[in-house]
């Protein structure tokens, strides 16, 4: 057989080799808002995966992650897993808004799917199918931990709560804070929407009720705007809010002018925890984007697909979501904030929720509570 003809088989016998390793791996399909309202969390999402993906090696042989774009829109994910669907891909990850994931809840619940969202927490998203879980806390903790926070801090105080009626997670948010604040704090609670914001409307009321505090449950790009008004006219005021407000930098951009604003808000990591899980995504991220600071959204979908590859490595990669749905729910996983686990029946995170203070430009940690 001659040198070329022999040349020619090796080349064939590759990448017949190369075909079938690709062909075994697991599909995984990540989705983001990426081109949407808010491209800075999909950024730090898509982060997170790239920080998995190097500091396991193994799980990057094994799986074959394929990005999607939700584009920030309920119209746009259905879409999204419209087409993830018809790709055959059963197994999906990602989705930071509430909206959103509801979405896709609703999508697999009658289908041989799974789904696992880093950031959204309102409760419908896990209520709508029994394959959709939430590695971060949902709203039914995040609520009464700030509920709790509030209580102590504003006793016999007066507290405003203004509550976006065109987000679930608002919605959801608001309804466990209140349900949980202790009677002794005098509330007001104002609506408005995305399209009404109403400033007028409440600086009107925050003149007439003088709070002590104003509770903003809402996503970072109408709450800052709240934030910065209110505080120009009341510098005394202080603020508290839930996850939607994001990190330090997040918080710099949209309050550079105004650093003297005083906010706690709840979170679902810092950068602080001492865990070994949290040392081997800090040390992956600071090398993929050194100068860069870490954030949540970056933690939370690095636990996520650990999750999703445990459960996988026990399943022997097998994609079937029953199989995988009764391994999480019956296992316990180390996350960047300590062990992670789920109830019977339930199926979003028992979890700690971390408290954040932002003054004066610096974020510290308040305190964690379960």
């Amino acid at each position: 057989m001659s040198q070329i003809k022999l040349a020619f088989i090796y080349i064939i016998a590759f990448s017949l080799l190369a075909s079938a390793a690709e062909a075994s791996k697991t599909r995984v399909a990540f989705i983001s808002g990426k081109t949407g309202s808010d491209p800075h969390t999909a950024r730090e999402l898509e982060r997170g995966v790239d920080v998995f993906l190097q500091q396991n090696p193994d799980a990057a042989k094994k799986l074959e992650i394929e990005r999607f774009d939700s584009k920030g829109d309920p119209a746009e994910t259905f879409k999204a897993i419209e087409s993830i669907a018809k790709k055959g891909i059963k197994l999906v990850v990602g989705i930071a808004r509430s909206d959103e994931a509801i979405v896709i809840s609703k999508y697999i619940s009658d289908k041989d799917m799974l789904f696992l969202t880093p950031f959204a927490t309102n409760p419908r998203v896990t209520q709508e199918s029994e394959n959709a879980f939430q590695i971060c806390f949902s709203d039914l903790a995040q609520g009464p931990a700030l509920a709790a926070f509030a209580g102590k801090l504003y006793r016999g105080k007066k507290l405003l709560v203004l509550t976006n009626t065109s987000s679930l997670y608002s919605i959801g948010l608001t309804e466990g804070f209140m349900k949980n604040l202790p009677k002794d704090v005098s509330v007001k609670q104002q609506l408005y929407s995305t399209e009404a914001r109403r400033g007028d409307v409440i600086q009107a009321l925050v003149r007439d009720f003088k709070p002590a505090a104003i509770f903003i449950p809402d996503h970072i790009n109408n709450a800052a705007l709240f934030a910065n008004e209110i505080h120009r006219e009341y510098p005394e005021i202080e603020f508290l809010g839930g996850d939607g407000f994001g990190g330090l930098r997040v918080l710099k951009g949209v309050f550079g002018e105004t650093p003297s604003i005083q906010l706690t808000f709840s979170t679902h990591w810092h950068e602080s925890v001492k865990t070994p899980a949290n040392g081997r995504f800090l040390a992956g991220y600071r090398k993929l984007y050194p100068g860069d600071l870490p954030t949540s959204g970056a933690a939370l979908t690095f636990d996520s697909l650990n999750v999703l590859y445990q459960a996988l490595k026990k399943a022997k990669y097998s994609d079937e979501a029953k199989r995988l749905r009764e391994l999480i729910v019956g296992g316990t996983f180390h996350s960047t904030t300590g062990d992670l686990r789920f109830r019977k029946g339930e199926r979003s995170a028992i979890k700690d929720v971390v408290l954040l203070k932002y003054d004066k430009g610096v974020v510290s940690p308040v305190k964690s509570q379960r």
